[in-house]
């Protein structure tokens, strides 16, 4: 029976953010914030594509002087030889379009105003990050159904994952922002490429260049996903054999790679529209520099910190050593891989990525932290594993009262510093009475 209940733990999660969005956005217009800045970039390929017809994106001045009195935040557009262009990439436009379409329809047969920018496409992408959420807790249940043996352990590792980390944020509050969206299908490449490694059948390697041709088309830098496949082959002979067994099945490949390039293709589309070219790089000035990365800001700084605002990501650590002991072949491939992925990000230009809640491009690599926490959890002596797990609630705490303080401007986007990040930490007095002692950084 208790194995049943977990298996809705979940759907349970998908329920408790359904309704806080619905509490929290649907009413007055307290969601207009879900189209401006760069959720508003990812966005408007959809009405840009139904309904405005503008590839130029010439369209979001009118857009937002009649609907956000002007209150743009950061552009999302760049320059690219005279023509605007969208700096971001369409793939999250693709992944919320059944969602935008259903809004229009709805908005139109309603008669209200169908500028795709209204109630119900707001809702539409609500409605289209929760969605996605549940699908990649769905999927990483079962990605943890392979490392864990306790399922109410399996259970109590996603809430971690969803209340103890900024995936809550960002699957409510920024719901038009790519990291839910990744967040999902690589959960789901992860699954299919555990399904290719276990030989459960050929039909799984086209399934897993769609869904990688996804990651990529949502944020291309998350073609790093391709990396932890040694690790889930769990040992070096094992990944071999799949390398192997990809050649020999080298038609179905084939035709995984063609799946693959066909979805990419969606974006180069997008470029000879916008600009007449079918290459270009749309990010202009704003470069990685991998031989200067901000690993320790990356990591530990006050300003977003990775540790720092997400402590659950250090306290998942812990997992390294019960992996070492189990077994060094995988333990390797996941360190390697974690630090890969800390290296990349931390070389990106804006290392603390604009205006963000703590470190937002690892959101889409939980997977990794949820296997390493059930991974320590499991293997904890009774003593200590109470204290770890005492320590992961009170992780959960911290988060869910930085997630308040960041909705409300106590926790400002990108200028904390040890000295502010002090002046409030889990002062819920503060809230409570209304007192922001940051509230100057808003100044500026």
């Amino acid at each position: 029976m208790k194995s049943k209940l977990n298996r809705f733990t979940p759907y349970l999660i998908g329920v408790i953010l359904f309704f806080y969005c619905w509490n929290l956005y649907w009413g007055g217009k307290r969601w207009d914030g879900f189209f401006l800045s760069d959720s508003g970039g990812y966005y408007a390929y959809l009405p840009a594509t139904f309904i405005y017809h503008d590839f130029s994106f010439a369209f979001i001045e009118g857009v937002q002087q009649k609907n956000f009195n002007n209150k743009a935040g950061y552009d999302f557009r760049s320059n690219y030889y005279g023509a605007g262009i969208d700096k971001w990439n369409c793939g999250t436009a693709v992944a919320i379009m059944p969602f935008f379409l259903a809004a229009h329809a709805i908005t139109t047969w309603s008669g209200a105003v169908a500028d795709g920018y209204s109630f119900w496409y707001a809702w539409g992408l609500n409605i289209a990050a929760v969605f996605y959420c549940l699908v990649g807790l769905l999927a990483l249940r079962k990605i943890l159904l392979r490392y864990l043996k306790n399922e109410t352990l399996i259970s109590f590792v996603l809430l971690l994952t969803v209340f103890a980390t900024n995936l809550f944020y960002y699957a409510s509050s920024e719901p038009a922002m790519s990291h839910v969206f990744s967040f999902a299908f690589i959960n789901l490449f992860v699954l299919s490429a555990m399904k290719v490694i276990d030989a459960e059948g050929r039909k799984y390697i086209p399934a897993t260049g769609i869904l990688l041709g996804m990651i990529v088309l949502i944020r291309p830098v998350n073609g790093l996903v391709v990396c932890i496949i040694p690790f889930l082959a769990g040992s070096r002979d094992k990944f071999f054999a799949v390398i192997r067994g990809l050649l020999i099945e080298w038609k179905t490949s084939i035709v995984s790679l063609l799946f693959f390039a066909s979805i990419l293709f969606i974006q180069l589309i997008f470029y000879k529209l916008e600009t007449g070219s079918w290459f270009i790089y749309s990010y202009g000035e704003e470069k990685m520099n991998l031989l200067k990365p901000h690993l320790i800001d990356f990591l530990f700084s006050y300003k977003k910190g990775l540790f720092v605002y997400l402590p659950l990501t250090f306290l998942s650590m812990a997992g390294l050593i019960f992996l070492y002991r189990k077994n060094k072949w995988e333990f390797c491939a996941l360190t390697i891989f974690i630090f890969a992925l800390f290296y990349i990000f931390s070389s990106w230009w804006s290392w603390w990525y604009g205006g963000s809640f703590g470190t937002r491009p690892m959101i889409e690599y939980l997977f990794a932290t949820a296997i390493l926490l059930g991974i320590a959890i499991e293997n904890l002596a009774p003593a200590p594993k109470k204290i770890f797990i005492t320590l992961c609630l009170l992780c959960t705490l911290v988060c869910l009262v930085q997630t308040y303080q960041y909705r409300y401007y106590f926790i400002h986007w990108d200028k904390m510093n040890k000295e502010r990040y002090w002046k409030v930490f889990m002062r819920v007095d503060l809230i409570a009475k209304k007192e922001n002692p940051n509230a100057d950084l808003l100044k500026d």
